[in-house]
Formats: structure tokens, C-alpha cells, sequence
């Protein structure tokens, strides 16, 4: 049996294959995993944010009106969450002190 595309195995997905998504989750966690390892410099929270992704791309497949551009389109998904977190996390404090403006970065944790 041959491998089956990507637009195929969103289409069997769109019709309730669960198991369809699932071959497309294991097709691309790898990538999706790396993105956000880099991005979070954080194993356990990488994993949880994927997942995320994952369940986000899911309940929008509808949405995909290109389904040959899967990767792209849970490309942008991953990059968007992993932003997201990184802005949910720091809280900008502005000063100024002598006429001069410096920018401190306060991280919640």
C-alpha cells in the first residue's frame, strides 16, 4: 500500500477518519515539535503547544482551502501558538531615567 497524500488524508479527516488525522499528526509532529523547541527553548512546554497546534488544525481543517499546502498552513499554526506564549510571558516595563529610555523585559513565569 502506498503512501497516501496529504490533500487524501484531509479528505478522509474532513469525513470523520480519525485515524486519517492521526497519520498526518505523526507525518508532521517531528517538524512541528523542532519549530516550537526552538522557538520556547522548553521540552515539556513545546510538547504541551504542539499538541495545541495539533488539536487547533483539527478543528479547523474545514478551513484549509489548499489542503497540498498542510504543512505550510500547520506550519503558521505552530509559529502562531509559540508566539502567542512568548507574548503571553513577558510583560514590558519602560523607564526613563535621565532622559534616557530603557527597555526592561520582565518574564512570568
Amino acid at each position: 500500500m502506498s503512501e497516501q497524500s496529504d490533500p487524501e488524508l484531509i479528505s478522509l479527516a474532513r469525513q470523520g477518519d480519525k485515524a486519517a488525522f492521526g497519520r498526518l499528526v505523526l507525518r508532521y509532529q517531528p517538524m512541528a515539535q523542532r519549530i516550537a523547541e526552538r522557538m520556547l527553548r522548553n521540552q515539556d512546554l513545546a510538547d504541551d503547544l504542539v499538541q495545541d497546534a495539533m488539536l487547533q488544525a483539527y478543528l479547523s481543517l474545514e478551513k484549509l482551502h489548499q489542503p497540498e499546502r498542510f504543512k505550510s498552513w500547520l506550519y503558521g499554526i505552530v509559529l502562531n501558538i509559540c508566539r502567542n506564549e512568548l507574548r503571553r510571558r513577558k510583560v514590558i516595563v519602560f523607564s526613563i531615567e535621565a532622559g534616557q529610555t530603557h527597555l526592561n523585559i520582565v518574564h512570568k513565569y
